[in-house]
């Protein structure tokens, strides 16, 4: 049991360092943005397709009054 402890934490240990190695902070924070601005034209695609049906005109009108209310550059103190 005690060995299985030791290589736990030997194991832990080596992760922490191989971890602060790479800049796993830096790396996860690429990928974050990398990510939001390759949703910005799959959102505008998917909403000039929603705005050609009428079936989807309040469902639009919904979507469009999220966007307005919580991504203008005046919506930080929401």
């Amino acid at each position: 049991m005690l060995a299985r402890l030791i290589a736990f934490v030997s194991f832990l240990s080596r992760l922490r360092r191989r971890l602060t190695g790479v800049e796993v902070g830096r790396t996860a924070a690429s990928l974050a943005f990398t990510t939001l601005l390759g949703l910005v034209p799959l959102f505008t695609v998917a909403f000039a397709y929603v705005s050609r049906f009428p079936l989807f005109a309040r469902s639009q009108d919904a979507l469009e009054a999220f966007l307005l209310r919580f991504f203008l550059p005046g919506s930080g103190a929401v």
